[in-house]
C-alpha cells in the first residue's frame, strides 16, 4: 500500500495531522528515533516535529524514554505496534458504527 494511503487511514481514523501520520510510519519502520533523526528523515523542522509529538504523545500514539548521554540526556521516542493495531481496530469500528446510524437515519 502507499504511504499516501496510509497517511489518509491515519488521519481520518485517528483525527491526526498529514506530519503526525508520517512521524507513525517512520516509527513503524524504525522504533527508537529522536526529534532530530526524525526531522532529518522527514525532511522537516524539528520544532514542527516537537509539536507533532506532543500531540501524539497526548493522544497516547506514541511514547518516549530517556536516554541518558555524556553530556545531558534525550528523548528517544517509539510506537508500540500492538497498541496501534488495537486503536485503529477500534477506531474502525466506531466510524463504522457512525456511519450506519447516518444512513439508516438520513438516507432510509
Amino acid at each position: 500500500m502507499e504511504d499516501t494511503k496510509k497517511i489518509e487511514i491515519l488521519q481520518n481514523l485517528l483525527k491526526i495531522s498529514v506530519l503526525e501520520s508520517k512521524i507513525i510510519l517512520k516509527l513503524l519502520k524504525k522504533n527508537g528515533l529522536r526529534v532530530s533523526e526524525l526531522a532529518y528523515e522527514l525532511n522537516v523542522d524539528r520544532t514542527y516535529v516537537q509539536k507533532a509529538i506532543r500531540n501524539l504523545i497526548r493522544k497516547r500514539l506514541i511514547d518516549r524514554y530517556q536516554k541518558n548521554l555524556k553530556k545531558g540526556r534525550c528523548y528517544v521516542y517509539f510506537i508500540s505496534k500492538r497498541r496501534l493495531k488495537r486503536r485503529l481496530k477500534r477506531e474502525l469500528k466506531r466510524t463504522i458504527k457512525l456511519l450506519d446510524e447516518f444512513i439508516s437515519t438520513t438516507l432510509d
